[in-house]
């Protein structure tokens, strides 16, 4: 994975060496590089939801609107929940975005249900009918996000600890890094990676027909890697 170095990410360690000094994340010395990756592949959604809440050729639609809004806030959610160092935390965020994101599928596919029938859909009614709805990259696309979803569903509810010692469970949450940062990196780049797939191959993303100010945005802000998904 491309690594872009950004005035971004060196303003979000210093909000972190603020609001949590005590973070193993940010009280070493040495970043791990997995930590940037991290922030850029969620920086690079936030950039690409920024302008589809921008871009008009969203606003006819207002539940996907509104969805486009709740991902923006979920993605940035992992964001602060990463440095908390708390897996379950960290799967709870992850797999709120992805079930915002299957939501927004379903609103693209179902034009007639209002942003209230879309967010009352189950996940079993969203995977069913997501999938009969569409085929090839999309719904591969679909299928990868319900496994991410299942994926850290699994790990919320698996991660549970003792209470008999608050003070002692909560320092032990500062300590170390915790374990299998791989494994949870990776749930998070196959999920933003799926965004921008999404955005090409199902909502009709089109860098070519953005404002200028908005393809410098986008090819300022984002890798390259990133941009193929979208061209």
């Amino acid at each position: 994975m491309e690594i872009i170095t950004n005035n971004s990410f060196e303003k979000y360690l210093t909000y972190l060496n603020q609001a949590m000094p005590h973070s193993p994340w940010v009280r070493n010395d040495e970043i791990q590089p997995t930590f940037i990756k991290v922030f850029n592949a969620i920086q690079e959604n936030l950039v690409l939801t920024e302008i589809n809440t921008d871009n008009a050729m969203y606003l006819s639609s207002e539940p996907k609107e509104i969805l486009f809004g709740i991902y923006k806030e979920n993605i940035l959610s992992i964001l602060l929940s990463w440095p908390t160092n708390h897996p379950g935390f960290i799967s709870y965020n992850i797999r709120t975005a992805c079930e915002t994101l299957l939501k927004l599928i379903h609103s693209h596919l179902f034009i007639d249900k209002s942003y209230e029938q879309v967010s009352r859909t189950s996940f079993r009614h969203l995977k069913e009918d997501n999938k009969k709805e569409t085929e090839g990259i999309v719904k591969d696309s679909i299928i990868k996000l319900c496994k991410i979803y299942g994926e850290s569903s699994r790990k919320v509810h698996g991660h549970s600890a003792s209470y008999s010692d608050g003070d002692l469970i909560i320092n032990n949450y500062f300590e170390n890094i915790f374990d299998d940062i791989d494994y949870y990196a990776d749930l998070i780049f196959e999920l933003t990676d799926q965004y921008f797939i999404l955005n090409k191959n199902l909502f009709g993303f089109s860098v070519q027909s953005l404002r200028v100010d908005q393809r410098i945005k986008i090819r300022s802000n984002i890798s390259g890697e990133k941009l193929t998904l979208l061209n």
